[in-house]
């Protein structure tokens, strides 16, 4: 992972962007929150001093339309999918914000989240790879979305391995 970059819903919040070595995602939804942290949105929405595109990481991508992934392609921002995953370590160095759209995940194994997309990784995968980053500055977890309030066991545990990860 790398940058603290964010993407989907992604939010750096409070964290300083002269702080911010890279930013980390694993989404993929609307981008128009990610094209603000890169500059790219109506004034105020934008941040005083935006990313650069080379300071932000997609990870696990594969939804998404057309003019989506084109602006994306046209930033050259480094981006992975479910199966080069492993390659968001790659020249990764901190401070990292790592932003973790549930929905990176496959559905049929995590399956309550708000924008489902078949073939994505495994809850273990992801949880290996995020112990792997280090100097990890602030993160969020987004995109949970049970049906009811009878949360899923195994769901709840990855959320927590996740949680635990981030916070080594």
């Amino acid at each position: 992972m790398g940058v603290g970059g964010v993407l989907g819903d992604r939010d750096v919040g409070g964290v300083a962007e002269d702080v911010i070595e890279d930013v980390v995602g694993f989404p993929l939804g609307r981008h128009d929150d990610l094209r603000a942290l890169l500059g790219d949105g109506p004034a105020g929405l934008t941040l005083e001093q935006p990313l650069a595109p080379q300071q932000v990481i997609i990870a696990g991508e594969r939804a998404g339309d057309v003019s989506e992934h084109e602006y994306l392609a046209k930033t050259g921002m480094r981006r992975y999918g479910v199966d080069d995953l492993e390659r968001v370590l790659d020249g990764l160095r901190g401070p990292v914000y790592v932003h973790i759209d549930l929905d990176v995940l496959e559905p049929a194994v995590f399956g309550a989240t708000c924008y489902p997309e078949p073939n994505g990784a495994q809850p273990q995968r992801l949880v290996d790879l995020v112990s792997q980053v280090d100097d990890i500055i602030g993160a969020a977890i987004t995109e949970h979305a049970p049906s009811s309030d009878d949360v899923n066991p195994g769901e709840a545990e990855t959320i927590r391995l996740l949680g635990a990860a981030l916070m080594r």
